[in-house]
């Protein structure tokens, strides 16, 4: 069983290594959007078109391989 002294230098170690782990993310996300070109607000989104496809009543010839 540990001592209450190593338990709570425990607890504050993890404390202390989540603070600065925290700190390290803030940081790293802030550098990161500084880092990024400013975008406009409205961005326009590009637009595929498919193909357009023309159904017709016709059956499609068979080969005469079949």
């Amino acid at each position: 069983m540990i001592s209450r002294r190593s338990a709570s230098a425990l607890v504050f170690a993890s404390l202390a290594t989540l603070s600065v782990t925290v700190a390290a993310d803030a940081r790293i996300a802030a550098t990161t959007a500084a880092a990024r070109p400013a975008t406009p607000a409205a961005v326009p989104m590009p637009v595929f078109e498919l193909p357009r496809v023309v159904v017709t009543g016709r059956p499609r010839p068979q080969s005469a391989a079949h």
